[in-house]
């Protein structure tokens, strides 16, 4: 359905993606609504941009809309969370821009780009995006650079809750970059031909979401790239999730108290939040993370988490197996029509080769090796074909000559030989016999 969900405008192509079951949520086909595509679209595609189909100029590529509705339903945002979000091959930047709006203002979003001049048409199109809307929750931060050397400093020590890649792919390649995932991320890349989800829990779960055609992520220049980690000051604490907040105030206004209270006994806690300065506890707080406050997960959350996620995938496993079901009963009903055209074909010819036998035709040889031919193919359907499925006639092409008495060896034999103009010899008695038994009427009707 995805070719028919093309539009005239912005609207109308989020509209039909819907009605096409290509967007699973409002949330997500508000986001899309929000990002028109047309300020994303590679120069000169501009009566393109709400085609359903992908756009290419040089290096300027956006893919189909529907594969990055696909993605962003497989990447299970957060809505309004503190998620951050690295995009591989940022390209246009047109998907980053939809996930900002899911995950809202206090979400971080990367983009890494190989080629200087897309980064230009990146920056330019999200600046004009920006200009065209009246909210635009985060702007993604665009770093030139290789997505295949991106090295773990900064805010890669801490990793990333969702990574998509906008290449194809190597299963090494993978490997190397869900290392970047924090854990409980997510991961959806082409590799090798398949879009890959990857869900960092215990393990890393892959699942193939479909199959793609996707340009491969260049290996060089290798251009190395670090992503600055956001640094926690008091300004920034709104970007900060809850816990992180809730500490955060308790610890500062702890340091700003005018009395410490002494322990009473040596054994007992110490609230040393009140002994330090509030100005070291400022310095302190700008080496944690957005999840630094946040309680571990135990073990059964962990086996919860994992139990939903082989529900879904048994879910989904489900469906695809019915709809391997429902499409393997068409190619067996599409199999067998060609195996009826085929065999009324052959018993058509059967009955025309011994029409031209009697007639001692010189096109007899011709008929002949349609025969042997049609009689091969049967041969095929009969050893590709389980029992139940099909009724196969049982002459083999190798008992063609001798059934009709002709000499099969003269009839393999080279055009540049020395024999003599084939003629086919044929049993009078055994013909005369054939053609009683063989009855069947074959009319351009049949076929």
């Amino acid at each position: 359905m995805a070719w028919h969900s093309s539009g005239e405008t912005n609207e109308e192509l989020i509209d039909n993606l819907w009605g096409n079951g290509l967007i699973s949520t409002e949330v997500i086909a508000s986001a899309f609504r929000s990002v028109d595509r047309i300020h994303f679209v590679p120069s000169g595609c501009q009566e393109f941009a709400y085609c359903d189909h992908p756009l290419r100029s040089g290096n300027v590529h956006i893919s189909a809309p529907h594969i990055y509705c696909t993605v962003v339903d497989n990447l299970e945002l957060e809505i309004n969370s503190c998620q951050s979000f690295l995009n591989i091959g940022v390209g246009t930047g047109y998907l980053s821009c939809v996930v900002s709006q899911i995950l809202g203002p206090r979400s971080q979003s990367f983009g890494v780009e190989i080629h200087s001049d897309v980064v230009e048409h990146c920056l330019k199109a999200i600046k004009t995006w920006k200009n065209s809307v009246n909210t635009v929750t985060i702007e993604p931060t665009i770093i030139h650079g290789n997505g295949l050397e991106i090295s773990n400093e900064g805010e890669s020590i801490f990793g990333y809750d969702r990574i998509y890649v906008g290449a194809a792919i190597t299963s090494t390649d993978l490997r190397n970059i869900q290392q970047l995932l924090a854990p409980g991320g997510i991961l959806i890349a082409p590799v090798e031909g398949r879009l890959t989800k990857i869900k960092r829990l215990d393990e890393f779960a892959e699942q193939i979401i479909t199959s793609v055609n996707f340009a491969p992520l260049l290996a060089y220049p290798k251009i190395s790239v670090a992503i600055p980690a956001l640094m926690w000051r008091p300004e920034y604490h709104h970007l900060y999730p809850k816990s992180f907040q809730d500490a955060t105030r308790t610890l500062l206004l702890c340091s700003g108290a005018s009395f410490v209270q002494p322990p009473k006994k040596a054994s007992e806690r110490l609230n040393f939040s009140s002994v330090l300065p509030k100005e070291i506890w400022v310095h302190i707080l700008s080496f944690t993370t957005k999840k630094w406050f946040e309680p571990e997960r135990g073990e059964f959350e962990s086996i919860k988490a994992r139990l939903k996620q082989e529900k879904s995938k048994r879910g989904k496993l489900e469906l695809e197996n019915i709809h391997l079901h429902k499409e393997n009963s068409s190619l067996v009903q599409e199999k067998n029509l060609y195996l009826s055209l085929i065999q009324k074909l052959r018993r058509a010819l059967d009955q025309q080769l011994e029409l031209q036998i009697e007639e001692e035709d010189p096109f007899s040889r011709t008929t002949f090796d349609l025969l042997n031919e049609t009689d091969n193919l049967l041969n095929i359907f009969n050893s590709t074909s389980r029992p139940h499925e099909m009724e196969v006639d049982n002459n083999s092409s190798s008992d063609v000559g001798e059934q009709y008495g002709m000499d099969v060896e003269s009839l393999n034999s080279d055009d540049d030989s020395e024999q003599s103009e084939w003629e086919p010899s044929v049993n009078d008695s055994n013909r005369s016999v054939r053609v009683q038994h063989r009855t069947v009427s074959i009319t351009n009707d049949d076929f």
